[in-house]
């Protein structure tokens, strides 16, 4: 049951003030997302303790939490225009301090609610796997190209699932020859494509690791191993920094487990890397 349908089934009990309130909050819940208690209180023409007594009426320890189930819900309905509009930097007058505050927050709420168990059992399915497909469409399809390439280097292949093809779909009905699995970047706005493909990855038997931001996320469901980056955002940016932190933990635990295997596929990247002379290396001293 989402907060709106909380409201709606408390809507009766609720006094006349905390009925304003409620009503308010069924029309604009985007925009109430992004209110404080005085805000809402003062929109509404009631007061703040009115607002607080309103959250704990429905079942909240106070209004945080009622402002966290709001948030929780409509990340995947903004769009980029409401996200310009309603997300204003909170953390500090200057854009540019704020952003930076942004994204160091996300990286500290992921790290407090990070499960060592969960990163445990992702990298032993990806390190065990013969094939690993990574799955990544609009603001995480460049994060799935860095896990991509980064897994690349450790393991024996590595699939950038970009387009369901005949060939993908070969390499799927070979999973009795090889052993595999993928890897699923999804954050909001949750598209489409990504939700197909773990369907498909699901009928073919592949066990999935997917990472996302919050239980939102539809096909939470269809995960072998599920790890939650939570992101708070400013406008319309996408702040990825904690997302970027929690993959490069899976490469590190996955080298951990055989650092010689990993030293085995690194040393091919860097003779593939000589033999294409992929990196400048005219570089003269200063």
């Amino acid at each position: 049951m989402n907060i709106l349908q909380i409201i709606k089934k408390h809507l009766q009990s609720l006094t006349n003030s905390q009925k304003s309130i409620a009503q308010y909050v069924l029309s604009n819940y985007k925009k109430a997302a992004f209110l404080n208690s005085i805000e809402l209180a003062q929109i509404t023409g009631v007061s703040n303790p009115t607002v607080i007594r309103f959250a704990t009426a429905l079942g909240y320890t106070g209004y945080p939490q009622f402002q966290a189930a709001l948030h929780n819900m409509i990340q995947n309905e903004l769009s980029s225009i409401e996200r310009l509009n309603y997300l204003k930097p909170e953390i500090d007058d200057s854009n540019l301090i704020g952003i930076y505050q942004l994204e160091i927050s996300n990286i500290e709420q992921t790290y407090k609610n990070l499960d060592a168990d969960k990163i445990m059992q992702a990298s032993n399915l990806l390190f065990q796997s013969d094939r690993i497909f990574v799955v990544g469409e609009q603001i995480s399809d460049s994060i799935a190209d860095f896990a991509a390439y980064s897994l690349n280097k450790i393991c024996a292949e590595v699939c950038r699932l970009k387009q369901w093809d005949l060939n993908i779909n070969k390499m799927l009905n070979e999973k009795g020859k090889t052993a595999s699995s993928a890897l699923v970047i999804a954050l909001p706005r949750y598209p489409n494509k990504t939700i197909q493909y773990i369907q498909r990855l699901r009928e073919h038997g592949i066990p999935t690791v997917i990472i996302t931001n919050s239980a939102a996320f539809p096909s939470i469901s269809n995960a072998e191993v599920l790890l939650f980056a939570p992101i708070r955002y400013i406008s319309f940016i996408d702040p990825v920094s904690a997302v970027f932190c929690l993959i490069n933990s899976i490469l590190l635990e996955i080298t951990r487990l055989d650092q010689s295997k990993a030293e085995k596929y690194l040393s091919k990247f860097e003779e593939y890397a000589d033999l294409c002379r992929v990196y400048n290396k005219d570089i003269t001293p200063l």
